[in-house]
């Protein structure tokens, strides 16, 4: 009979190759799509907005996070308070990258939506071949879907977090390198932690 230490190992053991499969997955499937989004940011002059509900807010919130230490001035809007007047904020010089697992988030579509009226160009980072948000966005990039035993239950967003965030990890280094943003200007605008401590 299996003990209690050996299937807890397993269990760990399970997701640890999860989470390699869901990252080796996005070889040869992401270059183009985060290319194609540096493209767009370099064209504006305005802000990169990053918004997403849940689990994908979280990882929404990374990247904004990202984007401005790697030289890229961004911030995170929640759906929710797009909806309750957050919105506006937002113009035609700038960018709302949206991040949703199932790309059908009511309050996301419609922060997408709301935002295209704006005039914000409007991206979608999501692993649904046939997202309803589509008609709102004005790029929608597909990422290789991640199932079960990734995501338990076949919905609970773990392995694909890791998918989002290195997608979203190689468009901060594809810019990065763009604008010249050099790891001592990070330092520059990174005073406190370890980081700061290097520069010290």
């Amino acid at each position: 009979m299996e003990n209690k230490a050996d299937k807890e190992r397993a269990i760990i053991t399970e997701r640890i190759t999860c989470s390699k499969d869901a990252i080796s997955a996005l070889s040869g499937n992401i270059e183009k799509s985060v290319v194609e989004v540096a493209d767009i940011v370099e064209k504006i002059s305005g802000k990169i907005v990053i918004s997403g509900s849940g689990t994908s807010g979280t990882t929404a919130r990374r990247l904004a996070h990202l984007l401005n230490v790697t030289g890229n001035p961004s911030y995170f809007q929640h759906p929710t308070d797009a909806l309750h007047g957050s919105i506006s904020t937002l113009t035609k010089q700038d960018v709302l990258l949206a991040i949703s697992k199932g790309g059908g988030s009511v309050e996301v579509n419609k922060t997408l939506e709301l935002a295209q009226n704006l005039g914000a160009f409007t991206i979608l980072l999501t692993e649904n071949q046939n997202p309803s948000a589509a008609p709102f966005c004005n790029k929608v990039v597909v990422l290789p879907a991640v199932g079960q035993p990734g995501e338990p239950g076949g919905m609970i967003a773990m392995a694909s977090t890791l998918a989002n965030s290195t997608w979203g990890d190689a468009l901060c280094l594809v810019l990065m390198s763009r604008n010249g943003h050099s790891f001592d200007q990070v330092l520059k605008s990174h005073p406190y932690g370890a980081v700061g401590a290097a520069a010290k």
